[in-house]
């Protein structure tokens, strides 16, 4: 999973705030605690999800992806803006290759984990194609029957069904069209979907001793079974093209990531809601062999609804919203650049105007210096 080559970074904390089973969820935190300072986007499509800040990475297989940029701190050259104050992780997934690649792999092993996955990348004359399939299922270590004291008080305790059982799958497809070696337009679509049991994760041991002499010491407590099913959407158009001496590139964009929540709530990231992204943007870039600068801007529109749970009396229709739907539009320009004065050293700039509907006008500058001691 790519949570398990974000491990490898030294300024990387992970948050797992249903426990720290593989069915709960797992986001990713850069140069500091807070998992929502940190920008997670896909091939530069923003991700992060509008309830938490953040993203559950927790089910992204490596099957689909060709590398992992990951920038820390204020690094200028990503464009999402200048909140960045952790960094930002983007995934890149995968590209069209000049000459045809086939990868099919079949795994299992033990508690029920099984997983399939099939890849292809290549081109046919001015068409480059890439595509991906994953499926992975698992049992899971906890599948059983236990007395469970939770805030039901019909029963004390009750017999609860826990479980870690997770069913997750993958799509992806890219088509890209070649006008000539420096101008291509990029089609991609990108579709994660995932059901996971938590009950596992998120009810445990009483092992406080305030609680001795009390029926819960020592015994299962917890908010109950729970069911977390969650599911991201991510499609893009992008294309570049020659223009002056530099080059323009342009990108159209949605995106919406759902969590449905089934059973008892332990956190905030187990709220039923679905949040939805709209993106346009363009950029002019000149390189030269020791620097570079860009211009350019984007609109983007924002839209989170939190759904209240189901009925009580079991009934399939949701009932009202529980909050008002929340909404913003943003839009940005920006002017970066960057050069190496000396070897091994890096140094970056940009300037962000901002314009916020919910938040107002704002300009922000940064600045970042990298210097590089060493290749390792």
């Amino acid at each position: 999973h790519i949570v398990e080559g974000l491990q490898t970074l030294p300024g990387a904390t992970f948050a797992r705030p249903d426990g720290g089973a593989s069915s709960a969820v797992s986001v990713v935190a850069l140069r500091g605690p807070d998992p929502s300072e940190s920008l997670v986007a896909l091939d530069g499509q923003l991700l992060n999800d509008g309830n938490t800040g953040d993203l559950d990475l927790a089910r992204f297989p490596v099957a689909a992806f060709s590398a992992v940029d990951v920038t820390e701190g204020l690094g200028p050259q990503d464009s999402n803006g200048s909140n960045t104050f952790g960094g930002a992780i983007d995934l890149v997934s995968l590209r069209p290759t000049e000459a045809p690649h086939y990868a099919l792999s079949l795994s299992g092993g033990s508690f029920g984990q099984s997983e399939a996955w099939l890849n292809a990348t290549g081109t046919r004359g001015r068409l480059g194609y890439a595509a991906a399939l994953d499926n992975q299922n698992q049992t899971g270590y906890v599948n059983t029957t236990a007395p469970l004291y939770s805030t039901d008080t019909t029963c004390a305790p009750c017999a609860t069904r826990l479980g870690s059982a997770v069913a997750s799958h993958l799509a992806l497809g890219t088509l890209t069209w070649s006008f000539a070696q420096n101008a291509d337009l990029t089609a991609r679509v990108f579709v994660l979907g995932d059901d996971r049991d938590q009950s596992s994760a998120i009810n445990g041991i009483d092992a406080n001793a305030a609680d001795i002499g009390t029926p819960a010491y020592g015994q299962l407590i917890g908010p109950g079974n729970q069911t977390f099913a969650q599911v991201v959407r991510a499609y893009q158009l992008r294309g570049r093209a020659p223009l002056g001496a530099g080059e323009l590139s342009g990108e159209l964009s949605a995106s919406d990531n759902s969590v449905d929540v089934t059973g008892g709530s332990a956190s905030p990231y187990d709220l039923v809601h679905r949040d939805e992204r709209y993106n346009g943007g363009l950029t002019w870039q000149r390189t030269f062999p020791d620097s570079q600068f860009a211009f350019g801007g984007y609109t983007r529109y924002e839209a989170l609804d939190f759904l209240a749970p189901f009925p009580a009396d079991g009934t399939p229709a949701r009932a009202a919203q529980a909050q008002p739907a929340l909404g913003q539009t943003i839009d940005v320009l920006f002017a970066r650049g960057g050069f190496t004065p000396i070897a091994k050293l890096r140094l970056d700039g940009g300037v962000f105007a901002s314009r916020y509907t919910t938040f107002g006008t704002n300009i922000d500058g940064r600045f970042g210096a990298i210097f590089s001691a060493d290749p390792r």
